[in-house]
């Protein structure tokens, strides 16, 4: 799992003339909620949209399995 956005970016010409650079970039919030920022390669994004999904299911999850608790502990008094 991974979270985060993933980035299309222009970076400028290319050494060939031909066209433009482009990169991706999949940036998070990492420890003591800093900003980071790793290039992925192109043959990856797909891999990485799936593994960020994967964390926001998980995260979903774990959310509704809270509130559920917070309920059971409502009716337990």
């Amino acid at each position: 799992m991974l979270k985060g956005t993933v980035s299309k970016v222009t970076l400028g010409v290319k050494k060939s003339g031909q066209g433009k650079k482009t990169s991706y970039l999949l940036t998070y919030k990492g420890p003591g909620n800093k900003t980071r920022t790793l290039y992925v390669s192109k043959e990856r994004i797909a891999e990485v949209k799936n593994m960020i999904t994967k964390y926001k299911d998980a995260k979903s999850a774990i959310e509704n399995i809270v509130e559920l608790n917070v309920q059971l502990f409502k009716m337990k008094k």
